[in-house]
This record gives C-alpha cells, structure tokens and sequence, in this order.
C-alpha cells in the first residue's frame, strides 16, 4: 500500500484530539501539530499527512531524496541523499534542527520516519567531515554488516541519530509515524531512531566496527573518535508514543492476496530475513526444490547482507538474483523476480532482476560468465546484457526488499 494511504487510514483528528490506529494521543496545546521528518517514503507519507489533518499542521519540515515529487500546502520538502549523505544533506539537517528549536514548548509534533532517514538526515559529530562520513558509509555498505550493525555505528557518529533528535525536542510530544526498512521492525533501527532513545555505547560501535575488520579502514578522524568512550545520556528525553504503519511482511501479505486472485497459492515468509546474501539464496531455492507442481508463489521479504570484494556494478538485489539463475538452471515452470521495494537497488537506477530456467543459458549465448560475474559483483552489466533488469524509478516507498518466486509446471 502506498505510504500516503496508509497514513490516511491511521490518522485522524477528532473534536480536537488526535488519533493514530484508533488511539487518542490527546488534544494537541495550541490547538495545532507540527510535523517533522526523514526519509524516502517521508514525503508520500506527508501529502497523506495534509490530506487528512491539513488544517490543524501548524508548520512542517521534512528530509526527502529529490527524485520523489509531492505537493503540499503547509509542509516544506528539502532535499538530502542517499545512500551516502553529501552537503544537501547537511544543509538541509541543520535547517531541521532549527525548525525543531523553533517548535513551541508543549506542542505536539508527529515525526514521518521511513527507510533511508540514516543516509538523508545527517550531522556528523564534531570533528568529521562530511567526506570522512561518507568515506566511511561506503566502507559499512560494502562490509556485509547487517543494517542493525550499519546503524549501530551511524548512530554514535552523529548529531541526530540514536535519539539525540528526540533529546532536541525535549518538552514536546513526539508521535513517531514509522514505515520499517530493518529485519524486526525495531524503531530504534528505523532511520538509525533519531527519535528513540538509545541504550548502545560508542564502545558498542567500535566493537562491531572491529569484528568486521573495518575500523582500520575508516578516516583518522573517525578511528580517532571511537577512541573515546562515553556514557550514555538518556537524560530530558521528549515525551514519545512510536506507531508502525508499513513493514514489509504487510508489503508481502498484500502482494499474496493479488496473486491468490489469479489462482495461485501463496506461501508467505512471516519472519522478514537478516542473513548474507548467499543463505537468503540457499532458503528460497530449497523451498522451490520441494514443491514439483501445481501454481505457487512464494514471497520472501527482508533485508541481506553483501561483502563487496569485486570492482563491478550491482545490489543485494541484482546479486541475489543472479545466484538463484544458476540454482534453477534448466527448470521449466520457475520465475524469480528480486526488487528493493523504494526502486532501488545499490548504487545503481535498476530495483533489481527476474530470471528463469533460462537464464544462464541465454547469458552463455552472450558470452557471459556467470561465476565470473558474482566474483566480481557486476549483476547489473549481466543483467542489462539481456534485458532482465527491473527499472521502476523511485517509487516513493521503502520497506525493504521482496522476492517473488513463481511456479507453474
């Protein structure tokens, strides 16, 4: 479902209080709400947002990457990037910040987080530029750390993140309006939960840091400041109240009911996965290897974890495909599609690949090497050699990826 609807079907305002999922959070001081937020569904979700309680939005400021369009009435969009913040991103981070000290005591904000927010919302912390910091998101990404790790260590080198937005807003209600990227739906990982208090310590960071060998690799300044521990501070904290309205089990629940239409049976994964990229590859395909006939679908749902070690182009998307194209080589009756659900996919304008029984052999035809190319993570060249890569845009949305694996033999 997309984002604008999903808040529209949440929130309301009755006789002057406001409700979310059918709670009264109560009637907000001043009579109005202002509205604050990050992320690549932040701005779908705002549009909704106006729809239904326009009248009463104060003011509001939201973080969005560029590529997704909204009109809005009383909300300003300011643009950041993704998946690596750049100067955008700080700029319009420190304009936030600004808007929030603006933000009268007591008043009640509704805070638009979704996937993405970790990338697009950013300060670094004193000391680190924003080349160092994102020098050093491109050495997590390419770690094979899982996204709770990632934002682990986004957390503690960052002003905003790990609650100290919320600290921020202290003396203000804070409604947290979440749409989950992160295996488990924790709102604490959910754009690194700058909004959530957090019980992690710098030492914590610097930990995960070293058990996948990459603190060495991080710029002097980054090394440095994990040198120094220091306590947590969950101290004037705003009050907050945390709603979960997207995940991306309802994503593949909602996608099972349209196939069931058709006449196919569907088995969905309740569990979203958090796995490497090549044992999210052995679940699915030992799943297709037990079922012989009949029309099924099989929808799988989560995030992966990649170690790039090549030099080529690709995603978790594109990589997860093109190891499944050589585990149904020469199956009849077996197509896969793999896409992240925001319309993008690593660091390139393909949400993913579909592939088939044929694939290798089509590749071979071509002259392309399969095991060559997983060597060197270059999916995408592969993949739009022969036509199968999925390009959607930006959908404006983001609850992680989905695999759909269709059989009918």
């Amino acid at each position: 479902m997309k984002p604008e609807k999903r808040i529209m079907q949440s929130v309301s305002m009755r006789k002057g209080n406001l409700f979310v999922n059918q709670q009264a959070i109560g009637k907000p001081k001043y009579g109005k709400i202002w509205v604050v937020g990050a992320g690549k569904a932040s701005a779908r979700m705002a549009a909704g947002l106006e729809a239904v309680i326009g009248k009463f939005i104060a003011d509001g400021l939201i973080i969005s990457p560029k590529s997704v369009s909204a009109s809005f009435n009383r909300i300003q969009v300011l643009p950041g990037k993704h998946p690596k913040p750049d100067s955008d991103t700080i700029a319009s981070t420190l304009e936030l910040l600004d808007f929030c000290e603006q933000i009268p005591r007591e008043a009640t904000v509704i805070f638009l987080m979704s996937g993405g927010a970790s990338s697009l919302m950013e300060l670094p912390a004193e000391g680190i530029s924003i080349d160092e910091i994102s020098q050093t998101y491109d050495i997590i990404l390419k770690s094979g750390a899982s996204i709770h790790n990632m934002n682990l260590i986004r957390k503690h080198l960052s002003q905003v993140k790990g609650g100290k937005l919320l600290k921020k807003l202290t003396g203000r209600t804070v409604v947290n309006l979440l749409l989950s990227d992160v295996p488990g739906d924790d709102p604490r990982h959910i754009g690194s939960g700058p909004t959530n208090p957090e019980n992690s310590s710098k030492s914590d960071a610097r930990a995960v840091a070293e058990s996948f060998n990459i603190l060495t690799k991080f710029p002097p300044s980054v090394r440095d400041f994990f040198l120094n521990d220091e306590p947590v501070d969950e101290t004037n904290l705003a009050e907050y109240h945390n709603f979960l309205l997207g995940t991306s089990l309802i994503f593949a629940q909602t996608a099972a009911r349209s196939l069931e239409k058709s006449g196919f049976k569907t088995t969905v994964l309740e569990k979203s996965y958090d796995a490497p990229v090549e044992d999210v590859s052995k679940l699915i395909f030992s799943d297709i290897k037990k079922h012989k006939k009949g029309k099924l679908a099989f929808l799988y749902h989560g995030e992966s974890m990649v170690n790039v070690t090549g030099t080529g182009k690709g995603g978790r998307n594109q990589h997860l495909a093109l190891l499944l194209s050589k585990a149904i080589d020469g199956m009849d009756g077996v197509t896969i599609l793999s896409a992240g659900t925001d319309g993008g996919d690593g660091p390139t304008d393909a949400a993913g690949a579909v592939v088939d029984g044929k694939t290798i052999q089509d590749a071979s035809k071509l002259g392309l090497d399969a095991d060559e190319t997983i060597a060197n993570f270059d999916a995408y060249h592969f993949f739009k050699s022969l036509n199968a890569l999925i390009f959607t845009g930006p959908t404006g949305n983001n609850l992680m990826d989905f695999q759909l694996i269709l059989i009918n033999r």
